[in-house]
């Protein structure tokens, strides 16, 4: 140690007496040398850990990058490492990484926004789904689905419904914050809504229309502009419109209007395609039940009552006139000659004949009543708390209007005739099977009174 002291005092005289340096100022600077250096590796032990993660973190965030190519990757990887000193380089890589990180955060928070959206979007569709058996009119539900547009995208003040009708013209079926009875003035074809116009043949895309006013102007000539200005679709100027398919046939298209130029975007475009794609399968789901349930009621052919759905309305008529002592008639009804018909002039005419009697008798009966098909060229109604007389006038009265409602064959004209047969509760029964029997009899008896008429 003394040795080693001894050596280092003899360099220090030598370099002083070499370049002149006085002993006091080289001991000072040899002194703030070690001190230096000893700060620098305390500082480097204590700082090891935080530079290990800087460097592995800007490792993963490079691998992670999928914007930076191949010499990119081997800059940062010798920032990583500590062999590139150029602070311009590090800061312009570094700042490059963290740009990229905050487009993706940026990125992640409006999927999350998208998503947070979407769930609640599907939620809404799950309560329309349900709807479908509570919502007895077409109209009513479609009306729930223009509603629930308005309030799922964002910016939506207002709104509409059309569809294309017969007549070539698109009908406004439903609408809020507009006046509905003007839009059914609009004659305007689906050819010129903003839907068909802004795309390409064939293809059902959202579309949104920033000049609402000036885009409705230029493609409808104007004709439509006052009907347009009073029921208040011009205090709207921005509009995002999507077409409702099913089956790859437009059924209508679904229109979202917003007071500010600037609303609507492509997020709410992705939103408002999954809307009515989802609207579709709704309403498809709608028509299906609403058919079914047309179907467990009426008779497909006449479009009355069904044998089955009368019964069910007969026997909740006759325990409402038991418990209020109230007054009944049935009366059965049987075509006459209807076999004649069908194999003279065939099952056509036969049935032009079924739905021309239906026709006919359902002009003619009060909402209390009820009447079906029974089977066949046979019908039945039911009349609540009216005397046999009046329901015996009102049959009367029927045949006459079928007197001159003749149909055609070819070259022979033909009249609607029928036999029938009234039965009274409680008078002549107390259930619905004794009143059939009863009516089914003097049916029978009023036929063969029509073949007596007819021989004469």
């Amino acid at each position: 140690m003394y040795l080693g002291l001894t050596a280092l005092l003899i360099i220090v005289a030598y370099i002083t007496s070499i370049f002149g340096f006085p002993l006091n100022v080289l001991i000072q600077s040899v002194s703030l040398l070690i001190v230096m250096i000893i700060l620098f590796l305390l500082i480097r032990k204590k700082f090891k850990p935080l530079l290990m993660i800087f460097q592995k973190t800007l490792k993963e965030v490079a691998k992670n990058d999928l914007t930076l190519d191949k010499e990119d990757l081997e800059h940062i990887e010798a920032i990583s490492n500590f062999t590139l000193s150029n602070p311009v380089t590090i800061l312009k890589y570094t700042n490059r990484l963290l740009k990229n990180q905050n487009t993706i955060l940026e990125t992640t928070s409006n999927d999350r926004d998208y998503i947070n959206k979407n769930k609640k979007l599907q939620d809404t569709i799950l309560k329309l789904n349900h709807s479908i058996v509570t919502t007895k009119k077409t109209e009513t539900l479609l009306d729930e689905i223009l509603a629930t547009a308005i309030r799922t995208i964002e910016d939506s003040d207002a709104g509409s419904l059309l569809v294309p009708g017969e007549d070539g013209f698109v009908k406004y079926i439903s609408a809020f914050g507009m006046n509905l009875e003007d839009l059914h003035k609009v004659k305007m074809k689906i050819e010129d809504t903003f839907v068909v116009k802004l795309n390409k043949k064939d293809e059902f895309n959202p579309v949104i229309v920033r000049d609402k006013i000036n885009f409705i102007q230029n493609f409808n000539q104007g004709d439509n502009t006052d009907f347009f200005e009073s029921s208040g679709t011009y205090d709207y100027r921005c509009s995002l419109s999507a077409p409702i398919v099913i089956d790859s046939t437009m059924y209508g298209v679904l229109c979202l209007d917003s007071r500010s130029v600037n609303a609507f975007n492509k997020e709410d475009i992705r939103m408002m395609e999954y809307f009515t794609s989802e609207m579709a399968i709704v309403i498809k789901n709608s028509r299906l039940i609403n058919k079914a349930i047309q179907l467990a009621k009426y008779d497909s052919l006449t479009n009355v009552h069904n044998r089955h759905f009368f019964e069910e309305i007969a026997r909740m008529a006759f325990e409402e006139a038991q418990r209020y002592k109230g007054h009944l008639h049935v009366v059965l009804f049987d075509l006459d000659n209807f076999k004649t018909v069908n194999d003279t002039y065939g099952h056509e005419n036969g049935d032009n004949v079924l739905k021309l009697f239906a026709e006919m008798f359902s002009k003619s009966i009060r909402g209390s009543d009820v009447f079906a098909r029974f089977g066949g060229d046979e019908f039945i109604a039911l009349f609540r708390n009216s005397t046999a007389e009046n329901v015996e006038k009102r049959i009367i009265s029927i045949i006459k209007e079928l007197e001159k409602s003749s149909l055609t064959f070819g070259s022979s004209k033909y009249i609607v005739k029928f036999s029938y047969g009234i039965a009274g509760y409680p008078e002549e029964g107390t259930t619905l099977e004794e009143l059939l029997r009863t009516a089914d009899a003097h049916m029978y008896k009023n036929k063969e009174l029509n073949k007596k008429e007819e021989k004469k």
